[in-house]
């Protein structure tokens, strides 16, 4: 069962793509539901009907973190709102991918359900929906890179003392630098005292990675190269949230 687990955990994909290998997780989901830890967040006022138990209990762990709690808390309506809908798109044999389409459509591949940690590729697509205000998701590789960021973030917060790698090890990596050196933890904006230079150089480098793959070239996508939109506003807004 060990190996089945780090077997799945080498060929996950998340919303566009991206290969995504845990190197550490503390506590598995699995481990997580066997505790029956109760939880003040109510899924049902969240996910409409019919959803997966699997991704119910998802939601349940990731409002049992901080970043979690507030981000299902922001993202939350008067009404249930967010469904899931399988893709057979994504049904190539061993694929887990996710992928927001908007009006609280989330896609899913159906061996996204045997993957244990599920909650990350989750809370990145509902970072997606508050970037989006549950429209149609722009394709843009710099929300890309706020989501991966914050992604990255929960996973510390989760436990993870390393997180999940993120599409591959060279975008991981600069993922990791750039939240774990330039992004104060505390408010979500850059830190004081950055060399600016090398932060504006590790941001390009992820769009450039981004810019390489297929997921996210084609119609529609783009990247904005501008040193005044490289700050995380979401991320800025999911930390300082009191909701």
């Amino acid at each position: 069962k060990f190996l089945l687990v780090i077997f799945l955990g080498s060929i996950v994909w998340n919303c566009a793509n991206p290969e995504l290998e845990l190197d550490e997780h503390v506590l598995t989901l699995p481990e997580f539901q066997s505790l029956n830890y109760p939880s003040e967040f109510d899924v049902d006022k969240l996910l409409k009907v019919g959803y997966p138990a699997v991704l119910g209990n998802s939601v349940t762990y990731i409002s049992m973190t901080t970043l979690g709690s507030k981000l299902l808390k922001l993202i939350s309506k008067e009404k249930p709102y967010i469904y899931f809908e399988v893709n057979t798109d994504f049904a190539d044999v061993g694929t887990m991918k996710m992928g927001f389409a908007g009006g609280g459509k989330i896609y899913y591949s159906p061996y996204t359900l045997e993957f244990p940690y599920r909650d990350e590729l989750l809370f990145h697509e509902f970072v997606h929906i508050l970037q989006n205000e549950n429209q149609s998701p722009l394709k843009s590789r710099n929300n890309e890179i706020e989501a991966y960021l914050a992604q990255y973030l929960y996973a510390k917060n989760a436990g993870g003392s390393k997180g999940a790698m993120l599409i591959n090890p060279a975008f991981s990596e600069l993922i990791r630098d750039i939240a774990d050196n330039y992004i104060d933890e505390n408010t979500g904006m850059l830190r004081k005292g950055i060399n600016q230079e090398k932060f504006n150089k590790l941001y390009n480098d992820a769009l450039d990675i981004l810019e390489s793959l297929s997921g996210y070239q084609g119609e529609g996508w783009f990247s904005i190269r501008d040193t005044n939109t490289y700050y995380f506003p979401n991320i800025i807004n999911l930390i300082k949230s009191n909701v």
